[in-house]
């Protein structure tokens, strides 16, 4: 995504990071608004939602953990899954 030099400025006038925007693109709720733009806010509503997430993200890395794909690159294809030992 494009980021304008309006906006890297008021990152840097705000204290806000590029990842910080990145989660709340992520997580935030859409607001559509005028001109074909749209606002994205993490509300306490999509913050419980976004912790829910990630916690869930965490089980399953761990779940991964010593656990391999083998994948065809040329064909795109997932070709089988195994345990590392």
């Amino acid at each position: 995504m494009k980021i304008t030099n309006h906006a890297l400025k008021r990152f840097q006038q705000r204290g806000i990071n590029r990842e910080l925007v990145d989660l709340i693109m992520l997580f935030g709720e859409p607001i559509e608004k005028p001109g074909g733009t749209t606002e994205y806010r993490l509300t306490p509503r999509a913050k419980t939602e976004a912790q829910s997430e990630l916690k869930r993200q965490l089980i399953l890395i761990e779940r991964a953990c010593n656990k391999g794909v083998l994948v065809d690159d040329e064909g795109n294809t997932l070709i089988t899954a195994y345990h590392l030992m």
